[in-house]
């Protein structure tokens, strides 16, 4: 993992950040149902991602580009499904940052995020807002 070049606090209003490739294997699909203890075997089945370890990798490209500083807090989140991913398939995660302001003592910064799959299929889209402390 790279490390991180600025705090997201410190990141512009409609400043993309970098995009991330991430390989959608079945060991990762694995690892990510077994940290959220998905034993259904549904997506598995179909040959998909879920939506959710999609969303996880988008929030993770977020760290990654990034820093976040000890006391955050993730204090929203939203996303809609638009296609699915296949195990197998390589996706592209991107944030930008929509929303910076200061309320009270606390920074609140909200950011888009979207992943992609082969071809430039859009899978997701989404909205996590995080709170930085002073």
């Amino acid at each position: 993992m790279t490390q991180p070049t600025s705090s997201l606090g410190a990141v512009a209003v409609g400043q993309a950040l970098p995009a991330k490739r991430y390989a959608m294997t079945p060991e990762a699909v694995a690892s990510y149902l077994q940290a959220v203890d998905d034993r259904s075997g549904s997506c598995e089945a179909r040959g998909i991602v879920p939506p959710s370890a999609l969303l996880a990798y988008a929030l993770r490209s977020v760290i990654e580009a990034a820093s976040l500083p000890q006391g955050t807090v993730h204090g929203s989140q939203e996303m809609e499904a638009l296609a699915a991913a296949r195990i197998g398939e390589t996706v592209t995660c991107q944030g930008t940052v929509v929303h910076n302001t200061i309320r009270g003592e606390r920074r609140f910064v909200a950011v888009d995020l979207t992943v992609h799959g082969e071809g430039g299929r859009f899978l997701l889209q989404g909205r996590a807002t995080v709170v930085l402390p002073p």
